[in-house]
């Protein structure tokens, strides 16, 4: 059984290279809270990594 998420913070309302909000300073965001689809067979996850990674500056 897939399991997947919908809705969430707006792509738009932060940035990509730091995952940080635009409307917030130092306020940042990852993984599936995030408005984001993939398809299911581990794409979410590794969504859900590489966002964090740079959610939390160790790039």
């Amino acid at each position: 059984m897939a399991m997947i998420t919908r809705g969430g913070i707006p792509l738009k309302e932060v940035d990509p290279n730091t995952m940080q909000s635009r409307k917030i300073v130092g306020l940042y965001f990852c993984g599936e809270v995030l408005n984001l689809d993939g398809p299911c067979g581990g794409y979410n996850l590794q969504w859900s990594f590489a966002s964090g990674y740079l959610a939390g500056g160790l790039e």
